[in-house]
């Protein structure tokens, strides 16, 4: 029989230098162009420490994501803020842009777009750790709204990407693009609040 010989587990330092020094290959040189062995070179650990935690890059560059998206220091959604919703709304997006304006942020996304048709799984990935969290949690608020009378929403998770729509259309897509400069904070909070009045406009119970 067999003993499979146990994995222990990667101090939360050396975690953090082999995923940040994999970002930084894979934002210098594209998904494609990087290997693991040259990951773990950078990194100073063996092949087979690299191996043990991240089985494929795919999994590691997923931790990659994560990370960054977790530093989306938004104010939680909690209940019940129902005076003043509009609030809640513009202290995410508020956030939101504050992260996804940084140049490491920036540069990811870059990545993805650029990397997407030769592997599609970065799209997942940059969905299931980036977009979908942002929406489950407006989601579930508007949920609560809705519960409460304060709006009728039919498809929270559609009114979600409509009205996220509003705003990144606006500030974020045309600028990544290199089509406008970044947008001031004083323009930011204005199509913010533009596009609150639109959603409660049309979501408001009558």
């Amino acid at each position: 029989m067999t003993v499979k010989k146990k994995i222990r587990p990667l101090s939360a330092k050396k975690r953090k230098s082999i995923i940040d020094h994999a970002a930084r290959l894979f934002l210098k040189k594209g998904f494609g162009a990087i290997s693991m062995d040259e990951i773990s070179e950078a990194a100073g650990v063996s092949k087979r420490t690299l191996y043990n935690h991240f089985p494929t890059k795919k999994i590691l560059f997923g931790e990659i994501v994560k990370l960054e998206w977790q530093k989306v220091s938004y104010r939680k959604i909690h209940k019940p803020h129902i005076r003043k919703p509009e609030d809640i709304f513009t202290a995410i997006m508020e956030h939101v842009l504050k992260t996804m304006y940084s140049a490491r942020m920036q540069n990811l996304l870059r990545l993805v777009i650029a990397e997407s048709d030769k592997f599609p799984e970065l799209r997942t990935l940059q969905a299931e750790y980036g977009v979908e969290p942002l929406i489950d949690d407006f989601s579930s608020y508007i949920g609560y709204l809705n519960e409460q009378g304060v709006l009728d929403v039919d498809n929270p998770r559609i009114a979600v990407a409509q009205y996220i729509g509003l705003i990144k259309e606006c500030l974020y897509w045309p600028w990544l693009l290199g089509v406008i400069p970044k947008p001031s904070e004083k323009h930011q909070k204005e199509i913010i609040q533009r596009a609150n009045k639109i959603f409660f406009t049309y979501y408001r119970t009558r």
